[in-house]
């Protein structure tokens, strides 16, 4: 049985990682891709070197013994962007954009879809200019309620509304001399964005209930997964605030576009996830790096990290193969590993493309109506399209909201 492994030098990472307590990293957090750090050196470059922007894919070296021999490539470790792994152009493009822009004060876009990590970029970004060493606050743009938005961003004094007990500063104070990170920027109400339109312009800042008016220093680097063209063309985003945000747009590729970056980010999850639940994984089967790299990958990295994390678990042997990669088969866009074991499956006549996308879009949008009890501003928002496309979508496959709500 021929076996892709898990990177030797990965693996030795990871260990060396689960058990050094001078982490600065919450392993609770959302981690979406993390490198490996000069894993055979016990120094890292200094200033002066020039380091390598993010693996590089080179040729396996094909160890002699018999038929099952193991590949082990000699993955050269990423330096410059110690939480961003890959080995694509596609990745090298954007990762060369924020080695060049990093050191400025520019604003920057990034957009992408969801689970690509955008927010390793946003955090490379702050990471890698002279405010490295302010604070970096981020932003989850569609969590911020209503009614406590303005307060949350620009902050308040005592007394200023019923229940402010306190003075409180707003999150683009707390942001001064370093980066404020607004992610999925395009679900803010327009009300608000024409605050922030002029708090991003002037870098002025003026608490509810005071006079103060304070100049703050800060960069804003904010992300989104939606096409803001088309919401700028619906009035649902302000195009003034698009150009003071967009100074430099940084696009990151879904993963189904680098499928090169698959089998190293597969092979770091599962010596992550093998030294966190104590397993040992030699590697995959052909069969099954086969099925990770033609698997479409709606969630991106997030869902590759999600699915070999499983796989690992279901694993009973020492190498993951096709059989531990079911949930794919059952994905409602892709069925890569029923692929592999199988072949092509047959085409049903009475099964039409066009009835079966639109029988895949009713399902679900009314999942995300049943989960957000019929608001469809939040399911919209679930979906990533705007809620003027969810309308219509409603009409034209007659999905009635009323039974729904509760």
């Amino acid at each position: 049985m021929s076996t892709i492994p898990v990177f030797s030098k990965v693996r030795a990472y990871i260990r060396a990682r689960n058990t050094t307590s001078t982490s600065t990293r919450d392993p609770s957090g959302p981690i979406l891709v993390e490198s490996v750090l000069h894993a055979d050196t016990d120094d890292g470059p200094t200033h002066s070197e020039v380091p390598p922007r993010a693996v590089s894919a080179p040729e396996p070296e094909v160890c002699e013994g018999p038929a099952d021999s193991i590949v082990r490539p000699d993955v050269q470790l990423p330096a410059l962007f110690s939480d961003i792994l890959g080995a694509s152009a596609a990745l090298d493009a954007v990762l060369t954009v924020v080695e060049r822009v990093a050191p400025t004060m520019a604003s920057v876009l990034i957009t992408g879809e969801t689970g690509t990590g955008k927010d390793l970029i946003a955090r490379a970004l702050h990471t890698h200019s002279p405010r490295h060493t302010g604070p970096f606050v981020c932003i989850n743009c569609p969590a911020i309620p209503a009614t406590l938005a303005e307060s949350e961003l620009f902050g308040h004094e005592r007394g200023a509304f019923t229940n402010a007990t306190d003075a409180r500063p707003g999150r683009f104070e707390l942001a001064h001399r370093g980066t404020i990170f607004l992610d999925e920027v395009a679900d803010l109400p327009l009300e608000l964005q024409v605050k922030l339109l002029r708090i991003v312009q002037d870098h002025e800042t003026q608490r509810i209930g005071s006079r103060i008016v304070r100049k703050l220093d800060f960069r804003v680097v904010a992300a989104t997964n939606r096409d803001l063209t088309a919401a700028m063309r619906s009035g649902e985003f302000r195009e003034d605030l698009y150009y003071r945000l967009a100074t430099v747009h940084v696009h990151l590729p879904p993963l189904r576009e680098r499928p090169e970056d698959i089998p190293l980010l597969a092979s770091f999850f599962c010596a992550r996830a093998e030294a966190t639940y104590q397993k040992a994984i030699r590697g995959f089967t052909s069969a099954a790096m086969s099925a990770l790299r033609r698997h479409s990958w709606p969630g991106n990295v997030r869902e590759l990290q999600h699915v070999i994390e499983r796989a690992v678990l279901l694993c009973s042997e020492d190498v993951i193969g096709a059989e531990h990669l079911r949930d794919l088969a059952h994905h409602p866009r892709a069925s890569a590993v029923a692929t592999a074991a199988h072949g092509s499956p047959p085409i049903v006549a009475h099964h039409s493309l066009g009835a079966a996308l639109q029988n895949e879009k009713r399902r679900r949008i009314t999942q995300a109506l049943a989960s957000t009890r019929g608001n469809q501003a939040a399911a919209a928002r679930l979906l990533g399209i705007s809620r003027s496309n969810l309308c219509r979508l409603l009409k034209r496959l007659d999905i009635r909201v009323e039974g729904l709500r509760t």
